[in-house]
């Protein structure tokens, strides 16, 4: 009996563990990175989701010192979770054993933006920041189009954990930015966090780098340990098709191998790639966010194991060429961006990222990633035909049977979806914070998301 109690007193601690660290991340993302507003993220954004903490919480959330505390008052399991923010690395979880002051003294820098040029802050999207034009539509389009941001941005409920919550709400025809709303209180310049979108982004990053001759999908990734056993057998490919075969448990709501990784470990990558092998390389589909853990702390080495290098790397080659700005991979407390969860971009930039795919790899007349690798991409994987590499396709997340057969998704947390349609040139962008859409079961916003989508699709 006492060895039962035990166990579950264990496993409560890990579960407020979890709830405090997401919490702490979230809160000091929204807030410090995102500029939202810290009332309105703890209260309605932040406390549905991590129900009942809230109900036992103390949260210490200091702009001044730029950091977020959150433990509970229990005094048997206070679980103290910190976050700490750096001007243009974001939001860092301080796992246990690592100081803030040792994570503030790491000498990571964020690569600064280019001034933007009068010009450029004038023209048109995706080259320039100018602003939304639907005048090559129809007024039927635009109608349907403004039609569906509203149904997007309703609400039906006035309890906080049954809203949706959207934020932002864009749309791209052709390749031009037709429609573009936020919710009262948010504008353009605000980064939103988009979870695992950032997978789709971690896999844009990796084409580049097979284009740019530093590896191809095929070769073995350069990691410590895998080569004494079955783990040498895993490629750069089974990683972008989360078909490692890697022992994983991907949990949010509660404690599992996710949790553990992005709260609890000082270096996520090492974490995911120190697992053993459940299945041969290839074989089975097994969501992971460790796969795109492993992903950038791989290609770390690749470019020479400093973290600064890959930093510039993403910047210089992707962020930079794409006119993004204020983008954030925020980094672990080893320093390697968090590749599987913790992209932060304007949504303007990940609609440039869907418009790449759109556009084959192509940009202003240069080949930022090789067709084939987008190719890649788009082609459904032997071990789960509905995901791609780094993408979801047609025949996943509960897409329905009427949307064309090109369809692809990215997709994160809390209601994340940027919907491309190759075949039409077309990209629909939702995000925000939906307590109606947490895993891969509970999707009501992913429903409107697609109505929205089918809704554009019959009116162009």
């Amino acid at each position: 009996m006492a060895g039962q109690t035990a166990a579950r007193a264990a496993t409560l601690n890990q579960q407020l563990s979890s709830a405090t660290g997401y919490a702490a991340h979230e809160i000091c993302t929204r807030t410090l990175l995102s500029g939202d507003d810290f009332t309105r993220v703890k209260k309605a954004l932040v406390a549905p989701a991590v129900d009942p903490l809230g109900l036992v919480w103390l949260v210490d959330h200091d702009p001044a010192a730029a950091q977020t505390t959150v433990k509970t008052w229990l005094p048997w399991a206070a679980n103290p979770s910190v976050a700490i923010f750096r001007p243009g690395l974001g939001c860092t979880t301080v796992p246990t054993g690592v100081s803030v002051q040792a994570l503030r003294a790491q000498p990571l820098k964020a690569p600064q933006d280019a001034p933007l040029s009068s010009t450029l802050q004038a023209a048109p999207w995706p080259a320039g920041e100018g602003a939304a034009n639907d005048a090559a539509l129809t007024p039927a389009q635009r109608d349907v189009i403004r039609a569906q941001g509203q149904s997007l941005f309703a609400e039906q409920s006035l309890l906080a954990g049954q809203r949706h919550n959207t934020i932002a709400y864009l749309v791209a025809v052709g390749g031009r930015l037709v429609h573009e709303a936020y919710a009262p209180g948010y504008d353009a310049s605000q980064p939103q966090h988009g979870w695992s979108m950032t997978k789709t982004l971690t896999g844009l990053l990796a084409g580049r780098m097979v284009t740019e001759g530093r590896f191809a999908l095929d070769d073995r990734p350069p990691l410590p340990g895998w080569q004494a056993d079955g783990r040498a057998a895993i490629t750069w490919r089974h990683l972008l098709r989360m078909s490692s075969g890697l022992q994983w448990a991907e949990n949010f709501g509660t404690y599992g191998s996710t949790a553990q990784m992005l709260w609890m470990e000082p270096d996520q990558g090492a974490y995911a790639a120190g697992l053993p092998l459940a299945a041969a390389p290839g074989g089975n589909f097994v969501y992971s966010t460790g796969n795109f853990s492993i992903l950038p702390w791989a290609m770390r080495r690749v470019l020479g194991g400093d973290a600064q290098a890959l930093y510039d790397h993403q910047h210089q080659q992707l962020f930079a060429p794409l006119g993004m700005r204020q983008a954030t991979v925020e980094p672990d407390a080893s320093g390697t961006p968090s590749g599987g969860a913790y992209g932060v971009l304007r949504p303007r930039d990940w609609l440039r990222l869907g418009q790449l795919v759109l556009n084959h790899g192509q940009w202003n007349g240069r080949t930022l990633i090789d067709p084939g690798y987008i190719d890649f991409m788009l082609t459904p994987s032997p071990a789960n035909a509905g995901y791609g590499g780094a993408i979801w396709l047609k025949g996943s997340l509960n897409m329905p049977a009427d949307l064309p057969a090109d369809t692809a998704v990215f997709w994160g947390l809390n209601g994340q979806y940027l919907v491309l349609v190759p075949s039409r040139q077309l990209a629909v962008l939702r995000m925000g914070v939906s307590h109606l859409d947490r895993d891969f079961t509970d999707n009501a916003t992913r429903q409107r998301v697609f109505e929205a989508v089918r809704a554009i699709l019959g009116a162009l």
